[in-house]
């Protein structure tokens, strides 16, 4: 029946059904594959989402240390990587960021090409996925970088101390005044960093293998040479620290000079491969003049110029009728008569012994005379064995001696004792000037998981790490200039007190890319070569992912306003109280601040 019927129908005519039909046919089947390229566009998705969450949480702990396109290019490399598709174009499109919540949002579209609705002329199904993660810092590791230069003295020193130690135990405790067995956080840690112009590590240090001991970084010999010649430097390896314990009443206090640029604002790991990544152990050079009294011009001279341990001996004279002389002996002459040996220096000076009662034998001593100040200042030999008493008259014990300027109170690596970290705040000592370069770049290297100090906590984890510097200055280089200082004389050194770059005559900021050599520049454009490695400094903090408030209390002028404005992760982390009372709500606007970057257990 079924068979006679199929061929009556082959056999009509009538009409176009056959066409009807082959048009319909294109389209149910269009629509019954519909079904499955919706499947297949739906497997892919969920495949793709998978792939794009993967990406998201293995990219949010980089937010803090990453800008958006460098986060869209990672991402799409791992997008790409999981999807094995073919034909399958995942391109990620969008990326949002939120440090203060911990948030990191990606957002991918997909282009899924069509097996069976191409049919009707759908090539590709385009959508779109979305992948957030949010994960705020558990840990906060949050270093204090304090100004203690003289200005800090009287009120703004005990309002700085409050102000610290009140913020400190919101961090711990959630309170400014937490109850006896409060009980603290334990994902806190905070480092205490005071600073002048120096930076007091701590003489504790001072064995340490990133010390540069042998004297091997490229600063190493400023200042310090045995040869009596203003014209030939004497090259030798010296360590800086032995040299000031060859004085009695003398150790090394923990200050090291900066490292050479780049170092000098960078956290590169030392390294005795790169001497110039070593921290160089600070020594001021005793300079002119009679100890507790320098020549005019100069600030710091703690020992003798020409003590007994400079003079040479030459060797001995033997008088005898002979005329002939040894030939170390210059132009020496004996004589029966007078039993007299006398020689010319290197100097031109005539010097000369005489031979003792009956004995026809004298010792030649050669002190040299004439000295230059430079020499004066360089040689090393008047160290050793010399007394000095920064406690007597004629010295200010701060700024003279071989740690001239360097603080009191040393750094606090990062910890999580309270009362070790209180006490270090009240042990600060206003004293001496500004060098805020220094500070910022220690603060840094506080939070830093490497050495020289590697109590951080690596980057990319679930910490946040904050530097919260205070200053009430600017940046100073005390450079001689009758225009700028009409009070101070000029010296050889250009600079009246020692600096971690050493004097102005020793030209170290040449390293920095785009100065020249500064010998001859004035106090002002010294002092802007410290804003710029001062800012160089938290930029480079800043992109290893570290927060930074900068406090400015009465800050001097708009140049520092302006520095400590662009130091700060952005302008609303930039504060500039006006009175030093101000201090504490600052501070603790700022621990609060932290503290709710945290999420509880």
């Amino acid at each position: 029946m079924f068979a006679r019927l199929f061929k009556r129908f082959a056999r009509d005519d009538r009409g176009v059904f056959a066409v009807i039909f082959a048009v319909m046919a294109i389209s149910l089947t269009a629509m019954a594959g519909a079904v499955v390229d919706y499947v297949l566009v739906d497997q892919v998705r969920a495949r793709s989402q998978i792939a794009l969450d993967a990406a998201a949480l293995a990219l949010q702990p980089e937010i803090y240390t990453k800008d958006k396109a460098q986060l869209q290019i990672a991402a799409q490399a791992l997008l790409s990587e999981r999807i094995t598709d073919p034909g399958v174009s995942a391109i990620v499109d969008a990326v949002d960021v939120n440090t203060d919540n911990g948030q990191l949002l990606l957002r991918a579209e997909l282009k899924v090409p069509m097996a069976f609705v191409a049919l009707v002329g759908i090539d590709q199904m385009t959508t779109q996925i979305i992948s957030q993660v949010t994960r705020k810092k558990l840990h906060i590791e949050a270093s204090f970088v304090l100004d203690n230069s003289g200005s800090m003295g009287g009120t703004k020193i005990a309002s700085l101390k409050t102000a610290a130690i009140n913020a400190i135990n919101i961090l711990f405790y959630g309170t400014s005044s937490p109850a006896t067995g409060a009980v603290k956080n334990p994902n806190t840690h905070v480092a205490i960093v005071p600073f002048t112009f120096f930076v007091n590590a701590g003489a504790s240090l001072k064995n340490e293998t990133w010390v540069d001991r042998a004297g091997n970084t490229a600063y190493a010999n400023d200042n310090l040479d045995n040869d009596n010649d203003d014209l030939v430097q004497t090259l030798q390896q010296i360590d800086r620290i032995a040299l000031i314990e060859s004085m009695t009443g003398q150790s090394w206090k923990g200050c090291f000079e900066s490292r050479p640029y780049p170092y000098s604002v960078d956290d590169t790991t030392p390294s005795a491969a790169n001497p110039d990544t070593l921290f160089l152990p600070e020594f001021a050079p005793d300079e002119p003049g009679s100890a507790g009294s320098p020549d005019s011009g100069f600030n710091n001279s703690y020992v003798n110029d020409s003590p007994s341990s400079c003079d040479v001996t030459l060797g001995t004279c033997t008088c005898s009728y002979q005329t002939t002389r040894p030939s170390w002996c210059h132009s020496s002459w004996c004589t029966t008569t007078t039993k007299v040996c006398s020689y010319v220096d290197t100097n031109g000076t005539s010097q000369s012994c005489s031979c003792g009662g009956s004995s026809m034998s004298c010792t030649l001593i050669y002190t040299p005379t004439g000295l230059s100040n430079r020499e004066k200042q360089e040689r090393i030999c008047k160290y050793a064995g010399a007394s000095v008493d920064l406690t007597a008259s004629g010295h200010e014990d701060y700024t003279q001696g071989p740690n001239a300027g360097c603080p009191n109170a040393s750094i606090q690596p990062l910890t999580d004792n309270v009362l070790t970290l209180t006490t270090k705040v009240n042990g600060m000592v206003a004293d001496g000037g500004t060098n805020i370069h220094e500070g910022v770049a220690w603060g840094f290297r506080t939070l830093s998981p490497t050495l020289p100090f590697t109590e951080g906590r690596n980057y990319g984890t679930a910490t946040s790490k904050v530097i919260i510097m205070m200053t009430d200055g600017e940046n100073t280089y005390w450079h001689i200039d009758r225009r700028n200082d009409p009070w101070a004389t000029p010296n050889m050194n250009g600079t009246y007190y020692y600096m971690p770059y050493g004097y102005q005559y020793n030209d170290r900021l040449t390293m920095h890319p785009g100065s020249t050599a500064y010998q001859n520049s004035d106090g002002d454009a010294l002092q802007l070569k410290m804003n710029t490695l001062t800012l160089e400094a938290c930029t480079n903090a800043k992109n290893a992912g570290i927060t930074i408030y900068t406090i400015g209390l009465q800050s001097p002028n708009q140049t520092t306003t302006n520095m400590l404005t662009s130091c700060a992760s952005e302008p609303s982390k930039a504060y500039f109280p006006t009175q030093a009372s101000e201090l504490n709500t600052v501070f603790t606007s700022i621990a609060e601040q932290l503290s709710q970057l945290r999420i509880e257990k």
